[in-house]
């Protein structure tokens, strides 16, 4: 273990529950994986055929008010999941995931806008919240509406539009405020368990969720960054997919592997952390499918496996991960990195890891510090992108560890500040 100077020392004092609004999808085995149908609140209006602001009233009492393909994909969405047997949580672990939500409650308020912030900072609040991501129309005091309803009709963000047309259907920009990454939208429809019918409008023309993969497909290009292809492509299409590029080479989720292996975990983006996640998501939609796991599967688990431990041999005394990525330990003392990488690194582990492993205290360690520094600095202007992974972080932590609470507890239902306290010393 790095010997660090602790930022926070922290005594988490038990609370009554907070209710868990801001996140509400639960896979059907308690993880967070591909599989589960989220429960969609945020609803369509008729007027400009764009998403519309949005109300208390579930989507499933409002449908008569939808455009009929909103209407149908929200019915189909709203189905509630299937949860499983979690297991019986201990008042210590209770009072973590209590502490959590408060955390998740808390961020889950601080909307973005659609003048000031860009489709790729939209983007990152999506990945955090899902389909319960809210975006306020026009500046900071603007009417709510869905996040993922305005990206998909391809509404502006700070001026700039995130998709065109071209003759075989559409295409993603990349670019500063755009895509970062080719196949990154499509990469957190699908960790948002967005369905593929999901309607899309582009230059007013009608498409939906499928264009886009199909887009994603035909552009796959060998030697290259193919991380968000690859997550996105093999939840909605599944491990055994084949076909060909506009380029005319033969592709597979098994060569999208085999060219995610080939490329170094050093110097990619956010340290490798991505790209990890996207042979992990492999891996487990592999394992959902009961289909055994050989050639390029058998190498993405060697590695990832590799790299989670190599992760928790580098843990700093307070629980924090690497300031320096997997390049080797580090415990700078700025904040800021120290949220960006410990907020990757963990979201990475938390998806990947098996489920005894959450509970042992390497991990907990790693939530417990990653929930006290997004609590004390809940007023600090964090960068969006590793906000959106460090807030995306505790939601799946959460998810995977406990079910949670019901939509109409009454604490934040009837609009109460939550009660947790934290002393500090």
């Amino acid at each position: 273990m790095v010997r660090s100077t602790p930022i926070f020392r922290f005594v988490f004092v038990a609370s009554a529950l907070l209710p868990f609004v801001a996140v509400t999808v639960i896979a059907e085995d308690g993880l967070a994986g591909p599989e589960s149908s989220p429960t969609v609140s945020a609803k369509k209006s008729h007027a400009d055929d764009a998403p519309a602001t949005t109300t208390s009233k579930t989507a499933t009492t409002s449908q008569k008010s939808l455009p009929s393909t909103v209407a149908k994909t929200v019915a189909k969405t709203s189905e509630p999941a299937k949860l499983q047997p979690q297991p019986q949580l201990s008042p210590e672990m209770r009072t973590r995931r209590d502490n959590i939500r408060h955390v998740l409650v808390i961020y889950s308020q601080q909307h973005q806008n659609t003048f000031q912030h860009s489709p790729w900072e939209i983007m990152h609040g999506i990945i955090a919240y899902g389909v319960e991501t809210k975006l306020r129309v026009g500046g900071p005091g603007g009417e709510p509406t869905t996040a993922i309803g305005w990206l998909c009709y391809n509404r502006r963000g700070n001026g700039l539009n995130l998709f065109y047309t071209t003759p075989e259907g559409i295409g993603a920009l990349n670019g500063p405020g755009l895509q970062g990454h080719s196949g990154q939208f499509l990469a957190m429809m699908a960790q948002s368990k967005v369905k593929v019918d999901y309607p899309l409008k582009i230059n007013g023309r009608d498409y939906t969720l499928g264009d886009l993969i199909a887009y994603e497909k035909r552009t796959c290009m060998a030697h290259t960054e193919l991380t968000f292809k690859l997550i996105g492509i093999v939840h909605y299409q599944g491990t055994d997919v084949e076909w060909t590029s506009q380029d005319g080479q033969p592709w597979s989720i098994q060569r999208l592997v085999k060219e995610e292996l080939a490329q170094p975990i050093h110097g990619a983006t956010c340290g490798g952390t991505h790209r990890l996640m996207g042979l992990s998501y492999t891996l487990y939609k592999r394992a959902k499918e009961g289909k055994p796991v050989a050639e390029q599967f058998v190498r993405a688990k060697k590695f990832t496996e590799d790299y989670r431990r190599y992760a928790f041999s580098m843990q700093n005394d307070d629980g924090s991960f690497s300031t320096e990525w997997f390049r080797g330990p580090g415990a700078r003392h700025d904040i800021a990195r120290r949220m960006q990488t410990t907020g990757h690194i963990l979201e990475w582990l938390v998806f990947s890891m098996p489920q005894e492993q959450l509970s042992e205290p390497k991990t907990v360690a790693a939530v417990d510090y990653l929930t006290a520094i997004l609590y004390h600095g809940q007023n600090r202007q964090w960068e969006v992108g590793p906000l959106g992974h460090a807030v995306h972080a505790l939601a799946l932590y959460d998810r995977r560890m406990s079910q949670p609470a019901t939509p109409s507890a009454p604490a934040i239902a009837k609009g109460k500040k939550p009660t947790s306290k934290r002393v500090v010393k």
